[in-house]
């Protein structure tokens, strides 16, 4: 356990803290509330955590947040002075004395940050707003939704490990149809501050940070239902169990020293803006960002030429404008003349209330988007604000092009602080990534320096020798991925890092990161190795690639996919189930190896892929899609480490010798020998499962006795049918492969042989496809029944004086030279290559096949002299050969 938390539940007075769905349909945000009963509340670790959010859900006037509160007797000296600060601003902003004050209830103080100052927490909230995840249903199956946003939006630290999650009062309802919204909990390894979380989140795109403030709420209730209305949401919270219950993250020298210069910044800004409260002639020209700019461009004096439909200068006094129609108020230029205040009773923001020229268009214009939106939701997240930065940018040039002045002025300054009220960024108010990571500036600590590099990278042998490994996410696949990277490679990718180190006689020196790392006790190290273990995810000492399922199981009909395997073997009942319970022992299983290959054989467009995608998709990276036979049986085959699902596309084996042998010891072989380039060969335990599926007649190298393939020549009834795979596509993507995976996770394999599949007949094919020259001239003989050649034929139809008829039940003899010449005819019009009409060879195959003994004489005076077998009659000899060569199923011509 790395350390507990004093986490701060806000109790309302009484004021709902959760959104409401109202019996007319819609969704009412959360109210404004602004005293709260402050209670500390201790947890240790994300399971602690889970079972305060879980139970907080139905307190719907409760809310987190991160600030530690200082106590009632502290806060009794301060909020004398905070309650008259805010009592002047309220008249200020009204123009007016208030005739009434705020005043608190019994043990209830404002939620100001005086009172609750930041503090370093394990606890972290990930605020999810409007993530659309590809092909899942966010309401139907939210942790996978959540898991592709975990993929694509956080570092690689957070993959992988446990979270609490909550989805937003709003999920279910139509407007946030397709959209993930909610919260998502996350235990820290290392505690930080909310200006921490608030430097670190900035640079990551898609990441909202202004929820990082010490009192900034933390919805955790559950929606308010009116009666009559029901939630449309199954499950709207739980826990996710992962590899790991705290997230190890690092943060870097930069982040620390930008949070600590924030901070700095943040109390004299606080300061300043103390002094601005009382002075109110502060510019909101000297704001950055849009709004800023706009104010700079658009003085309040320029109201009639910004919206010259609604406004025109009064000619009773200067600094006044009349609505068009001369209405009996207006708006007034504040006497600093710096804002615009609305005596009119449609003003955007009530009467008498002061607005730079930016909010007030904004307000004026397009306030009516932000209709439902709450409180909570930050300036630049308003549907107001988006539209009129796309106004801006559409109609006024010149604050566009003050606006860059200012962001290049930005990018070449040291940063400041975060800003004031909207945080403005990049156009529409997102956070701008920059370009490049910018290098450390001073020497950090041991230990800073042992976790930045233990973030990403460990220590484990490798082909017995100690190498470092990285631990990341593909880029383009957002899967996990962990590589062997060679020494040089990390030290110049901290090279500019330095940390502070013990020098001689107490002295204090500097080195290179990756040399304390190192040689730090503390780096990451698995001396055990880095393994591929579904069965036991947690070996000590080892690093164990296992990520689990890529979805999560969720119960419902798995008709449609069930059905499309039926119909993918014909309907044949056997061998459907067979491979139904194939995939189950997979998925139930996944660290055994089946010792059966699955192959599917047919033309394109008949659904073999719509199987073979579907089962991908439930094993995410351990799922591998190879098309190209090189990539399963050449010499370099890293990739086939960490797979368990294998499916092998076009795959063929037509003659190929040595592949035939590779592919077989994938099938059967209890190891692997697993080779990377420059690294020795090293033994990995083979999991592999492998579905192969081919177009081509000769797909695997099957022999008499094979059991390695469970062969099907899939139906043709419904290729290229688009209205059926439509349909069946329509069922995978809304939550069909989580459905098929809790199928197969429940299906009982009592009494189930994985390694005894069916003999198909299309395993007979493949038999076939494999023999030897001999055996298919054998096969040929047999299946036509043909006259055997005796004494001079030159083939397998020879001329009539060579004969004595057609095969039947009577035992026939077979002329060793006869038979020579007829099999060389036979290689001839084949085009068999390498292979010698040897009669040593067809004696000693005959005498295999049918038990006929060497050759013999012909007695004295036969029609046919020279030496001969005796083979049995035509039935007989069928049985005899389809025993010998392993063909269960095939169909003889008759006699």
């Amino acid at each position: 356990m790395s350390g507990a938390d004093s986490l701060t539940i806000v109790t309302s007075a009484g004021v709902p803290l959760a959104k409401r769905w109202t019996a007319a349909g819609t969704v009412e945000a959360v109210a404004h509330a602004w005293q709260f009963e402050p209670v500390t509340y201790p947890v240790n670790g994300l399971h602690e955590l889970a079972g305060l959010l879980k139970g907080m859900e139905g307190a719907h006037c409760s809310a987190l947040i991160r600030g530690k509160f200082i106590g009632h007797e502290a806060a009794a000296l301060l909020l004398p002075d905070i309650l008259a600060a805010a009592n002047e601003r309220r008249a200020r902003q009204q123009q007016e004395k208030l005739t009434t004050t705020r005043a608190l209830k019994p043990d209830h103080v404002p939620r100001v940050t005086a009172l609750f100052p930041d503090q370093p927490l394990h606890t972290l909230m990930i605020d999810i707003d409007d993530f659309k995840p590809v092909g899942i249903d966010p309401v139907a199956d939210p942790v996978a939704a959540i898991q592709a946003y975990i993929r694509l939006v956080l570092p690689a630290g957070f993959h992988g490990c446990s979270f609490y999650w909550q989805l937003s009062g709003s999920a279910g309802h139509p407007c946030c149809a397709g959209k993930l919204k909610g919260h998502l909990w996350f235990w820290l390894e290392t505690p930080y501050t909310s200006m921490d979380m608030k430097a670190w989140g900035k640079p990551v795109p898609g990441l909202d940070v202004s929820i990082y403030q010490p009192v900034q709420l933390h919805f955790t209730a559950g929606p308010i239902f009116d009666k009559g209305v029901s939630d449309p949401v199954p499950v709207r919270s739980g826990l996710h169990q992962g590899l790991r219950d705290d997230v190890p993250l690092a943060l870097t020298p930069e982040v620390l020293a930008a949070s600590a210069a924030r901070q700095q910044g943040m109390t004299a800004a606080g300061e300043q803006r103390k002094t601005a409260a009382r002075e109110p002639g502060a510019d909101p020209g000297d704001k950055g960002g849009w709004h800023g700019a706009f104010c700079r461009v658009y003085r309040p004096e320029d109201l009639a030429d910004l919206e010259p439909g609604e406004f025109a200068e009064s000619g009773e006094r200067d600094g006044r404008f009349d609505w068009i129609g001369h209405a009996a108020a207006g708006v007034f230029i504040t006497d600093d003349g710096h804002r615009l205040i609305s005596t009119h009773n449609t003003a955007p923001t009530g009467q008498n209330m002061p607005n730079n020229t930016f909010d007030f268009v904004r307000l004026h214009n397009y306030g009516h988007l932000d209709e439902g939106m709450g409180e909570d939701v930050s300036m630049t997240k308003r549907h107001s604000y988006t539209a009129m930065v796309a106004d801006i940018k559409k109609k006024h040039p010149e604050v566009v092009a003050e606006y860059e002045t200012w962001r290049a002025a930005e990018r070449s300054a040291p940063e400041d602080d975060f800003g004031g009220l909207e945080g403005d960024g990049t156009p529409g108010g997102e956070a701008e990534r920059p370009a490049g990571t910018s290098c450390a500036a001073g020497p950090m600590t041991e230990q800073a320096a042992v976790d930045l590099i233990n973030q990403a990278h460990f220590v484990a042998p490798l082909a017995g020798a100690m190498t470092i490994w990285h631990e990341g996410t593909n880029p383009e696949t957002g899967m996990h991925s962990v590589d062997p990277i060679p020494a040089p490679s990390l030290a110049l990718k901290y090279a500019p890092y330095t940390a502070r180190v013990p020098g001689p006689k107490g002295a204090i020196k500097t080195a290179p990161i990756v040399d304390v790392w190192t040689r730090s006790a503390r780096r990451r190290e698995y001396p055990g190795g880095v393994i591929f273990d579904p069965e036991t995810p947690t070996r000590s000492g080892c690093y164990n690639t296992w990520r689990g399922f890529s979805i999560e199981p969720k119960a419902g009909d798995a008709g449609p996919m069930i059905e499309h395997i039926y119909m993918l073997c014909h309907g044949a009942a056997e061998h459907a189930e067979w491979l139904l319970n194939w995939l189950a022992f997979t998925v139930q299983r996944p660290g055994t190896r089946p010792e059966v290959a699955v192959v599917l054989r047919g033309n394109r467009g008949t659904g073999k892929g719509s199987l073979c995608n579907l089962i991908l998709t439930l094993w995410g990276p351990h799922g591998l899609h190879i098309t190209q036979t090189k990539h399963l049986t050449g010499n370099f085959n890293a990739h086939l480490r960490a797979t368990r699902f294998l499916f092998v596309d076009e795959g063929y084996w037509a003659g190929d010798k040595a592949g035939e042998g590779v592919l077989k010891g994938l099938v059967t072989e209890p190891t692997i020998a697993i080779e990377r380039k420059g690294v020795d060969v090293t033994t990995a335990i083979n999991r592999l499962a492998i579905v192969i599926a081919a177009n081509g007649e000769w797909v695997v190298p099957a022999g008499a006795d094979e059991r390695r393939f469970f062969v099907v020549d899939v139906s043709a009834a419904r290729a290229q049918d688009h209205a059926y795979f439509g349909a069946l596509k329509a069922w995978i993507d809304g939550n069909g492969a989580a459905i098929f995976l809790h199928h197969l996770l429940q299906r009982d394999l009592t009494g189930f042989n994985v390694r005894s599949a069916p003999k198909t007949a299309a395993l007979d094919r493949q038999k076939i496809e494999a023999m030897p020259a001999l055996d298919r001239w054998i096969l040929e003989l047999l299946d036509t029944a043909a006259p055997l050649p005796q004494a001079g034929g030159f083939g397998v139809f020879p001329d009539e004086d060579d004969t004595d008829g057609g095969w039947t039940e009577e035992p026939q003899r077979l002329g060793c030279t006869a038979a020579s010449a007829a099999f060389d005819r036979y290689c001839r019009q084949a085009a068999v290559r390498g292979v010698r009409p040897d009669s040593r060879a067809i004696g000693k195959r005959l005498q295999e096949v049918f038990e006929c003994g060497p050759a013999k004489p012909a007695r004295c005076g036969a029609p046919s002299p020279g030496r001969a077998w005796t083979l049995p009659g035509i039935t007989r000899a069928r049985e005899m050969a389809a025993k010998t060569f392993g063909l269960d199923h095939y169909v003889w011509a008759q006699v």
